[in-house]
């Protein structure tokens, strides 16, 4: 699984895979597009923070695996968040630099998987009774079938650790981009949806 989930981020140059078996229903096909969500802390003051610290891997997590994820797609991923901090006017250091901020990337994926159990087809034969004749009764079990699909979410935490409260650490923006797992959403997409998150909080600012 572990292998299977490393081939997400190298295979098509995107940061998925094609999935093999069958969409969701009309009604979820929603899924199919990729969509960013964001959410911001309205009370912080986003010009008190001057650095922020981000790894260059990503860590994943499965329905029966977990681990981080480190090659070329992820480093282009996170340069990504890396040019617009820096374009909001924020300083990229090593963790070990004493942060103003720090990213949390989690690349989460989950696979849906539905029984269709088709209608029995029942039948007679003699000699069980029926409207005055006899006859067994019998029926014809149709093979069911599955259909899955996995639907893949990259997320991000921007973590604050230089006002904690109370010993606590607070996430002063989250974003989430979701979409159905295919070979349709590139490596740029995925990194247009990552400008589509900074473009939707121009709060975050220096």
């Amino acid at each position: 699984m572990k292998t299977k989930l490393l081939l997400m981020v190298v295979f098509a140059g995107s940061l998925v895979i094609s999935s093999c078996t069958k969409y969701p229903s009309e009604s979820d096909r929603t899924l199919d597009a990729l969509a960013v969500f964001t959410k911001y802390d309205v009370h912080a003051d986003f010009s008190a923070y001057n650095t922020y610290a981000i790894s260059d891997s990503i860590f994943y997590l499965s329905d029966s695996d977990s681990g981080s994820i480190s090659n070329g797609n992820t480093t282009a991923v996170v340069n990504q968040v890396v040019a617009n901090m820096n374009a909001r006017g924020y300083t990229r250091v090593d963790k070990t630099a004493n942060p103003d901020l720090v990213f949390n990337l989690l690349l989460d994926s989950k696979t849906t998987t539905t029984i269709y159990y088709p209608d029995y087809w029942w039948g007679y034969y003699p000699p069980y009774y029926w409207g005055g004749w006899y006859g067994y009764g019998y029926y014809y079990p149709y093979t069911p079938y599955v259909t899955s699909y996995t639907t893949g979410t990259l997320s991000m935490e921007m973590v604050d650790l230089k006002f904690p409260l109370n010993n606590k650490l607070y996430i002063r923006w989250s974003v989430i981009i979701r979409g159905l797992v295919t070979s349709s959403h590139t490596l740029g997409e995925i990194k247009g949806s990552i400008d589509q998150a900074f473009i939707q909080t121009p709060q975050l600012t220096k």
